[in-house]
């Protein structure tokens, strides 16, 4: 599985032109099913929706953040 993902990495590499840091960062914010963000696999480890880097704006003031997780978790 390793080697398999390696050669996915390397191929994202080849075919773009972009750094393996960067290959790893679409492959890990892109939807399995390109429809809907929320079968990125950073989706799914993370409690936020990940922002894409230079297309979402970034929000200075997100106002009031709500988070599943409490002070004694």
């Amino acid at each position: 599985m390793v080697e398999r993902c390696h050669r996915t990495m390397k191929q994202t590499v080849a075919r773009t032109g972009c750094s393996v840091r960067d290959a790893v960062y679409l492959h890990n914010v892109t939807p399995y099913d390109d429809k809907s963000a929320e079968t990125a696999p950073a989706n799914a480890i993370y409690a936020y929706e990940v922002r894409v880097r230079g297309i979402d704006k970034v929000v200075r003031d997100p106002g009031v953040v709500t988070c599943r997780f409490s002070v004694s978790d």
